[in-house]
């Protein structure tokens, strides 16, 4: 029950149940981690979510650096070794593909395709995912659940939030 959440004010997070009659249709359901994301429609009150296959999305895979890394000098002495990233390979690509993700909701928020939308994601990911979208999106920004439903579903989807 505690991971059922929606932003309020100030952007802190309070719990609210998954209602269907709260939300205002057209609601779209984003199921996103680093690796992929689906995207679920529901256009009327009483309709069944319906996946948007049109709109699923599969990260890039992981590509090792072209050529080397950069060289620093030793404080003491001549040697010389390479800098570490200041980021992992893994952490830019999902942060890289959140931030499409986030940008496929932001021109559908623009084009006034859905009142109310509901994230689920693992925790750092819906991190990732919230802080890329446009305040347009964000308005309309119902529920947060930060659980990893990717794989489930429409059917799995509904049982789930209704379930919580």
């Amino acid at each position: 029950a505690g991971s059922r959440q929606t932003p309020g004010r100030g952007g802190q997070c309070s719990l609210w149940p998954w209602e269907t009659s709260m939300l205002k249709a057209p609601v779209w359901v984003v199921l996103a981690d680093a690796g992929g994301a689906r995207f679920f429609q529901r256009a009327r009150a009483n309709a069944k979510l319906a996946e948007r296959v049109d709109l699923a999305m599969t990260a890039a895979p992981l590509e090792a650096p072209r050529g080397r890394l950069g060289r620093v000098h030793d404080r003491m002495g001549p040697a010389r070794h390479a800098m570490a990233p200041r980021q992992s390979l893994r952490a830019a690509s999902a942060a890289l593909f959140l931030k499409t993700v986030a940008g496929v909701v932001n021109a559908a928020a623009d084009a006034g395709t859905f009142k109310s939308l509901v994230l689920c994601a693992p925790p750092r990911p819906l991190g990732l995912l919230r802080e890329n979208l446009s305040a347009p999106a964000r308005e309309r920004l119902s529920q947060v659940l930060a659980k990893d439903y990717l794989h489930a579903s429409a059917e799995e989807l509904e049982q789930r939030l209704h379930a919580e």
